[in-house]
């Protein structure tokens, strides 16, 4: 069962979490709008220690290569793995602004939903959009673009969730848009269902099974 915000709608609970996300935008926001209303709520969230979701995206485009195909000629997975642990961890050092490396503690199951085959580009993008006490969730989206294509079009190709911990505390994610209010949530159920297995298991780490 999938539980992504994408596929799920939010649940009561999550729906009053939204509403409180957005009043807090809106008063730190002011009334006037333009510039210098969001100069404002820049300064704002400065103040409160919290830093916004679309700030901190971080982009990474390659060209792959036929040296890093597998047997049926499409890029190893295991290579995409790699080049998501990397993005997400210039993502957090961009977030904390620091390079006293975080420690990752998790990554939840991966689904490959596109192959990509040789000559193709990729783009992945980094965001953090979660974080409680000294926890966060990265979110990695991997997008392929096949060769000899005109005009070309970038495509999903997987998206990785990451977990990572940098004690004692994370500067807050502030989400604007409704789509990172959602992908707030998502990263809100990654991190629950993590520390719900955790508990279970009597394990302090491991892969959640949220798909895709």
């Amino acid at each position: 069962q999938s539980h992504e915000t994408e596929s799920s709608d939010p649940s009561d609970d999550e729906m009053r979490l939204l509403h409180k996300l957005w009043k807090k935008f809106r008063d730190g926001r002011g009334a006037g709008g333009g510039s210098i209303a969001n100069m404002a709520m820049i300064g704002r969230a400065a103040e409160a220690g919290e830093q916004f979701m679309r700030e901190n995206r971080l982009e990474s485009t390659l060209l792959i290569w036929p040296n890093e195909m597998n047997v049926h000629n499409t890029l190893f997975g295991g290579v995409l793995v790699r080049n998501a642990i990397e993005v997400a961890y210039m993502t957090v050092a961009q977030y904390l602004r620091s390079t006293a490396w975080a420690a990752l503690m998790a990554v939840d199951d991966v689904f490959f939903v596109r192959p990509i085959p040789s000559g193709a580009m990729i783009k992945q993008v980094g965001q953090v959009i979660y974080t409680e006490g000294p926890d966060m969730v990265v979110r990695v989206e991997v997008l392929v673009c096949p060769p000899r294509q005109h005009p070309a079009v970038w495509q999903r190709a997987t998206v990785f969730y990451l977990h990572f911990r940098w004690p004692p505390i994370v500067p807050g994610v502030l989400p604007q848009a409704y789509e990172e209010f959602l992908l707030y949530l998502e990263g809100q159920r990654r991190h629950n269902q993590r520390l719900g297995i955790s508990v279970a298991g009597g394990n302090n780490i491991g892969p959640t099974t949220a798909k895709l």
